[in-house]
Formats: C-alpha cells, sequence, structure tokens
C-alpha cells in the first residue's frame, strides 16, 4: 500500500514535467540528426569514379571517327570545365586530368587558355584537351533586342546629353532614345552578338561527355567589385546575371538530353556563398542564389523521372573566399583556403547526397554557425564583413 502510494506521488510530482521531456527529448533527436547530416556529406568518399566511363556503341557524329563499318572503339570520358581559364576551374580541371579525364577547357580569353592548355598537356601527356573560346555574360534572348516601348511619361522629357537608352546597354553604351518614335532601339553596332550554342555544342558534339563544371561566371569590377546598384550600367547587370546564371541553366539545358544519353552522369554548378542577402553584390548574389535553387530542380527532376535521366547528378557547390582566384592576393589560411584546395573539395563532395552542399569543411562550419544566429544579427554581421571587404579592396589588400 505504501508503495502504491509513493508511486502516485511520484507520478503526480513528474506528470507535469512530461512534456517538457518530450520536448527536451524531441529538440536533442533533431540537433543529432543536424550534426549527423551534416557530418555525413563530409564523411562520405567521393563518387566520382561513377562518371569516368567509356561510351559504347552510340553513334559518333564526326565521319572519320571508325571506318567501313568495323565496330567502333569505346569512347573515353570526357569533362567540360567552364571558366577554366585561371582560379578554380583551372585547378577543376587538373584534378580532372590527373583522375583520368580527358578536359574541355572554355574561357573567353584565348591566350590563357592556350597556357592552361599547355600546361596541362605537358604535366598530363595521356590525356586529350580541348579549347572552346566564348564570351558567355551575353546569352540569346528572344527579345533583348527588340524595341522597347518607353513610358508616355518618360517621353515628355527631354533627354539629357549623357543620358542613352540601348536595349542592353546603359547609360553612354549605346545609341540615344529615338524620341521621334517613342522607343530605345539598340542597333547592331551597339548591341554585341550573344555566345553561340549552337557552336559550343558543335564542338562537343565527337566526345563522350560525362561530366560538366559550370564555373565560369563572378563579380562586377567595373566601377569597383563593392558598389551600390546605381553605379552599375544596365549592360554591366545584365551581363553578369547572364554568366553567373543564365549560361549555365541554357548550357545545362542544352547537354541535359547527351548526359542523360551517357548517364550515368555529372553536373556540377559552382556558386557562392554569398548566395544569401548581402550588401554590395547587387547581381551577383542573386544570380548565384538562382544556381542554388536551379541545381535542387534538376535533382528533384532526376529523383522524379528516375531511369537514365535518374542517373544524371546535379550538385551546387557554394564557395567560400579563396586565394588564387581574380583579385584575391592574399595568403591561405584555415578560413581562405587556396584555390587548389577548393576545388579538391568540390570533386570530393560528388555523391555526397545533396544538391546543395558547401565543399570545404571550415567554410561549412561557418555557414552553419552564420545559420543559427538570429536574423538580425546575422545581418550585423554581414555588413561588418562587408565593410572590411570594402576596405581590404580600397587598400589594394583584397
Amino acid at each position: 500500500m505504501a508503495d502504491g502510494a509513493a508511486g502516485a506521488d511520484l507520478g503526480a510530482i513528474l506528470g507535469p514535467t512530461l512534456p517538457f521531456a518530450a520536448i527536451g527529448l524531441l529538440t536533442a533527436l533533431y540537433w543529432v540528426c543536424r550534426v549527423a547530416s551534416f557530418g555525413l556529406a563530409y564523411a562520405r568518399p567521393s563518387r566520382l569514379s561513377r562518371y569516368l566511363h567509356h561510351g559504347g556503341g552510340g553513334p559518333v557524329s564526326d565521319s572519320g571517327s571508325g571506318g567501313g563499318g568495323g565496330q567502333q572503339q569505346p569512347r573515353p570520358p570526357w569533362a567540360l570545365v567552364t571558366g577554366a581559364s585561371d582560379g578554380i576551374g583551372k585547378h577543376l580541371a587538373a584534378e580532372l586530368a590527373d583522375f583520368g579525364f580527358n578536359v574541355v577547357l572554355h574561357g573567353r580569353n584565348p591566350e590563357k587558355l592556350a597556357k592552361v592548355e599547355e600546361a596541362l598537356a605537358d604535366r598530363f601527356p595521356s590525356r586529350k584537351f580541348r579549347v572552346i573560346v566564348a564570351d558567355v555574360s551575353r546569352v540569346p534572348c528572344s527579345g533583348c533586342s527588340k524595341p522597347v516601348p518607353v513610358a508616355a511619361s518618360a517621353r515628355a522629357h527631354e533627354p539629357s546629353a549623357d543620358s542613352k537608352e540601348i536595349g542592353i546597354g546603359g547609360a553612354g553604351d549605346g545609341e540615344p532614345t529615338d524620341s521621334s518614335q517613342g522607343l530605345a532601339r539598340a542597333t547592331p553596332a551597339s548591341a554585341p552578338a550573344a555566345v553561340d550554342l549552337d557552336a559550343i555544342l558543335a564542338q562537343l558534339a565527337d566526345l563522350h561527355l560525362t561530366v560538366v563544371i559550370n564555373n565560369a561566371g563572378g563579380a562586377l569590377y567595373d566601377p569597383g567589385p563593392f558598389c551600390g546598384i546605381e553605379a552599375y550600367s544596365a549592360r554591366a547587370l545584365t551581363e553578369n546575371v547572364s554568366a553567373n546564371a543564365l549560361f549555365p541553366l541554357l548550357l545545362t539545358s542544352r547537354l541535359m538530353s547527351r548526359l542523360t544519353a551517357a548517364s550515368p552522369s555529372l553536373v556540377v554548378n559552382v556558386g557562392s556563398m554569398s548566395d544569401q542577402a548581402m550588401p554590395r553584390l547587387p547581381s551577383y548574389a542573386p544570380s548565384k542564389a538562382f544556381l542554388a535553387c536551379m541545381s535542387s530542380c534538376l535533382a528533384l527532376d532526376a529523383a522524379f523521372e528516375g531511369g537514365a535521366r535518374g542517373a544524371v547528378e546535379v550538385v551546387c557547390v557554394r564557395v567560400g573566399d579563396s586565394t588564387g582566384t581574380a583579385h584575391a592576393g592574399r595568403r591561405p589560411s584555415l578560413f581562405v583556403p587556396d584555390a587548389g584546395r577548393v576545388a579538391r573539395c568540390i570533386l570530393a563532395r560528388v555523391g555526397c547526397g545533396r544538391a546543395v552542399v558547401v565543399p570545404y569543411f571550415w567554410h561549412a562550419v561557418q555557414d552553419a554557425a552564420a545559420g543559427m544566429l538570429p536574423a538580425w544579427i546575422k545581418d550585423r554581421v554581414v555588413i561588418y564583413a562587408m565593410r572590411q571587404k570594402t576596405e581590404q579592396e580600397r587598400l589594394g589588400l583584397a
């Protein structure tokens, strides 16, 4: 009887605390799962070898690849790296060649690309390399060069001497407004040619392409890297978004059927940890956010469709500050690794199970810590960090 009374008393005491205990247990389980998920992405071995496979008996587009109806030789795997003339892209090309891939090097500077190709050919004599020169800052657009009506209120005012409008340009970049028509026209002379995606695909047509790394892109540097949106011309903003977001979107779209046919295959989109709200990055940060979301959508598409399409892995790697890239002259440190280390980490994260991942572990720690901050504190930290970057750039230390 005494034991029953004691049990009843204990139940009465513990009863009110049970909901709090359950909340505590669920909270602990939540954080255990979060930590385990975080660690698993960096503990899993890379699955890059999955994409190092030869092509079978599929047709080869060029007529000189086979002879007289004989059995075709297996085609070796190729990887395409955009923005491969320097920085992370150049190191990615070297890592892929070292792993066993032949590599297509893309860039917009033929002299720099030729030097990279020569260096890689000397270092990896058993590999093949191909160069594609193209400026990806102007993607083809069905409506970009069409006349754009000017609002009636704008036509009521006479344009100033330094005020000019162009379909994709900015102040001072193109032809003056045609006030008699009420239209802002982009003439052939003032509208540079868009990147020729058909020409790029033609140069890849005879290759067994299993890896595509969309690395081309970058921030704005004219008149400076960290300016307000009003400092940049319309053309500069448009071209920056084109290079960082639209070109990877269109290139991936055009290559997806080929990657599906060659599956298993891989698409890596090189994003940025600046893809969240950041001051002084009016086009770069939003375009990198687009790239991350696009990668997640394509990864879900693969799971949705299954089959060969499901064997096309799409991953966005959110890189942070590194040395050895454009406008980054600092020495390597724990939180600012060199570009070569970042490239190795990118390839190490292939097959990690995430559609979007921070490839370098200590950057991921920084990102996770920032994600736990209240929004108002995080905003202040971001503003402080950007002020530091702006000052370093002003002093020539960045």
